[in-house]
């Protein structure tokens, strides 16, 4: 069983945070607040298992999964405002990565990747794929722009001829700066961020230029699978002078060009999308360690949760 969908921030990380930034220990070492030391914003505490890839090898075992694909915590990487600041944070990040992972037989990792600059986000997967990445990790960078945007075009260019997916993941640095904010932020907003990442990218065209690029949509794929017919009628009507539509692909068709986790706690809403796009669209994910993980398709039980053709 492998585990697409999981995250590790090993705790190294902190002890050199981004420029302008600060890390602030709890007393006992147990949790990390990333502080902007100029405007003092402040992230969500880092904590637990995140910072720990022993602990998420033994919710492996605990889970009998074979293999974990981890990527760093999108939350803190969305910190930096500054492109070359983000990017150095990000290969960081990396690094402490390929580094906790190497003594684990059973993780692999994804690169972390800037949102701020296509470029940089270009040269990170590469320097990332040498050292033994799997694919990158990029945020949905809302706040700057969306994934639509031409610069970073030649990352999906080089993902491509790398042959290495491309996880899109929603996150937010400071939660005071969004519109839902508090107790919706996970389950409102966080999906909000993933289905408009989604309808960017095929806005611009990019299933239209590269067929062959994988990219994976967690949580689901957020609303995008259940409002893929209102988005198809007003991509079909838009006529915004400003930022035109240049994709020839439909919303449906461009529905199976993505890939999607299953970290959705529910069964019904896990069978809905194999009939929409193919089981061979779905990834089985987590989202280990956070509280919202989902362990269906992966537990002990994972084996009668669907028919074995789906599986």
């Amino acid at each position: 069983k492998i585990d697409v969908h999981s995250h590790l921030m090993p705790s190294g990380v902190f002890d050199h945070p981004p420029r302008d930034y600060r890390s602030k220990w709890s007393p006992d070492r147990a949790s990390v607040v990333l502080e902007d030391e100029v405007s003092e914003r402040r992230g969500r505490p880092a904590k637990g298992d995140l910072l720990d890839a022993s602990a998420i090898v033994a919710r492996q075992k605990e889970q009998q999964v074979d293999l974990s694909i981890v990527g760093g915590w999108v939350d803190a990487m969305a910190a930096p405002t500054n492109a070359e600041s983000q990017s150095d944070w990000c290969r960081l990040i990396s690094s402490e990565l390929a580094t906790a992972v190497e003594r684990q037989a059973s993780l692999r990792w994804l690169a972390s990747l800037p949102d701020l600059d296509g470029g940089l986000a270009a040269e990170e997967l590469s320097v990332a794929a040498r050292a033994g990445a799997v694919g990158g990790i990029l945020a949905t960078s809302f706040a700057n722009g969306g994934l639509g945007r031409a610069d970073l075009e030649p990352l999906w260019a080089n993902a491509e001829r790398l042959g290495l997916p491309i996880m899109i993941h929603p996150g937010v640095y400071d939660p005071s700066e969004t519109p839902i904010a508090g107790e919706l932020l996970i389950p409102v907003f966080y999906p909000y961020l993933t289905t408009r990442a989604a309808v960017e990218l095929i806005r611009a065209g990019i299933p239209d230029r590269y067929p062959d690029l994988k990219v994976v949509l967690v949580h689901a794929g957020g609303f995008l699978p259940y409002q893929f017919g209102r988005v198809e009628q007003w991509l079909a009507t838009d006529r915004t002078p400003s930022s035109p539509t240049t994709s020839s692909s439909t919303t449906s068709s461009a529905l199976s060009w993505f890939y999607y986790d299953t970290v959705v706690h529910s069964r019904k809403v896990v069978e809905f999308l194999i009939d929409l796009v193919g089981s061979s669209q779905l990834l089985a994910g987590s989202d280990c360690p956070f509280a919202m993980k989902d362990w269906s398709l992966l537990g002990a039980n994972g084996d009668d949760y669907l028919d074995s053709a789906d599986r």
